[in-house]
Formats: structure tokens, sequence, C-alpha cells
């Protein structure tokens, strides 16, 4: 006899699907009320919005100031943080880029990371 996980998956659906649901609702929730660690998430916001007044390559061409660090990170992350960046100003225009709603927007990717991973995790073992 074999387990198939495929189908046992299939088979509780629903409570994954509500797991999943409650998952996010629980990450949203404390995303929002949640300030993140502060020096990340300035570094976040100030690449974010370079990149959407500026420019992608404008990341790594500004200069280091008090308030701006050179980035450490690839470019695939740099170019969500400015896609995040864009979405925010199209919204909300340029007094957006300081709002709360700002804030959950960058932690977005992570919160979707940490979804993606759990369901990846719960097929594989």
């Amino acid at each position: 006899m074999t387990f198939n996980k495929l189908g046992m998956l299939k088979a509780n659906s629903y409570k994954l699907t509500a797991i999943v649901a409650t998952a996010l609702a629980l990450h949203l929730l404390i995303g929002w009320y949640s300030s993140g660690f502060l020096e990340d998430m300035a570094l976040w916001r100030n690449w974010a919005e370079t990149g959407a007044i500026k420019g992608l390559a404008s990341i790594y061409s500004e200069p280091v100031t008090p308030n701006f660090m050179q980035p450490n990170y690839l470019p695939p992350y740099l170019t969500v943080l400015t896609l995040l960046g864009k979405l925010q100003l199209m919204l909300f225009g340029p007094e957006g880029l300081n709002s709360h709603s700002f804030t959950l927007l960058l932690k977005l990717p992570a919160i979707i990371g940490d979804l993606v991973l759990a369901l990846l995790l719960l097929y594989f073992l």
C-alpha cells in the first residue's frame, strides 16, 4: 500500500485552505500593527522610493548618506521593491511612500514567501 500525499492534500483541501487563509490573515494583522525591524524597513523604503522615482539603476548609483546605504541585495529583490514603490506611488501619490500601508506592502514579499514555504514543506515532508 502506497501513501499518496497529493491525494491526502486534495482530500483535505478545505482544511488546508482554512489554515493558509488563517496564516495569511495573521501575517497581515501582525504586519499591520508591527513596524518591523526599523533599520531594514528604512532601507527597503529608501530603495523602493529611489527605484520608483529615479529608476532601478539609480539605487546602485545614489551616494551614501546617513539616510541611504548602498544595497547589499541582488537586483531581483530590488526590482520587487521598485515595483512596490511604483504601485504605492500610483495608488497614493508621493505622500503615500511614508504611509503605514506602504510598510505593509514592503512586508508582502516575505509574507507570501512564508506561506509558499509552508505549503512546500507540507507537500514534501
